[in-house]
């Protein structure tokens, strides 16, 4: 845990010093902010589910942004060929990685709050569906950025691990489109349940079903053993 905890603190060291953090999370206020905005000035309802359901657009634009260097650049500047022969294991390395992106997210996703009391005041929003909808964002923001880590272990160059995880995450999203071309009832039930928008969209209605639950964690579970294995394959090479 503490070798978890000393990368961690290592890359928060890391954003903190460089614009990466300032500008994706800027980046994801300022659109989320307009979306919150355009909505509530537009339908006058105080309904966090609409603007919850546009911010996850913002949330693909940025999880690659956050995650496209963390791995790709150990390598690119030596740092990893140091890390992989210390007492560091390689999954403290993914692990520690992984969750100061998520510590960066969820200080930006903080403060969206913001929305929430400014509906409290001026309407009666549901809170329930609030709850079950920050909850469900969450969850899926922390798959993307799990993927974003994962494409991160495919490339030295930060553009193309930037670009390669936002593929991943753009094909995940919208792989229920294809659900329905498909004439394989088989191959289109398990398309549509590999959708992250069919996952998500559950949370939105207030329901928070273990199925989605499992889904995403299991999804997180899987691109962080998949990034280590990676790396593990690169230092066989080496």
């Amino acid at each position: 845990m503490k070798k978890i905890l000393y990368i961690l603190r290592k890359e928060l060291i890391v954003y903190f010093t460089t614009p990466v953090a300032y500008i994706s999370m800027f980046s994801f206020l300022v659109i989320s902010g307009y979306l919150f905005h355009f909505y509530v000035s537009y339908t006058r309802i105080s309904d966090m589910s609409r603007v919850l359901n546009n911010m996850i657009i913002a949330g693909m634009l940025i999880s690659p942004l956050l995650t496209m260097r963390l791995l790709s650049e150990e390598k690119k500047v030596g740092t990893y060929e140091l890390l992989k022969t210390s007492p560091v294991k390689l999954y403290h390395i993914v692990i520690g990685k992984y969750l100061a992106s998520l510590v960066i997210f969820l200080s930006g996703l903080t403060l969206t709050f913001v929305y929430v009391l400014i509906m409290s005041i001026y309407g009666k929003p549901d809170y329930g569906t609030i709850i079950s909808g920050y909850i469900g964002f969450i969850l899926t923001m922390s798959t993307f950025l799990s993927i974003g880590l994962l494409a991160s272990s495919f490339s030295q160059n930060q553009m193309v691990a930037g670009m390669i995880g936002f593929a991943i995450i753009f094909l995940l999203w919208f792989i229920d489109v294809l659900s329905g071309i498909v004439t394989d009832d088989v191959l289109s039930n398990i398309l549509s349940e590999l959708s992250f928008l069919n996952h998500y969209s559950n949370f939105l209605t207030g329901i928070i079903d273990t199925k989605d639950v499992v889904f995403f964690v299991s999804f997180i579970l899987l691109s962080l053993t998949l990034a280590t294995k990676v790396l593990e394959m690169r230092s066989w090479k080496s």
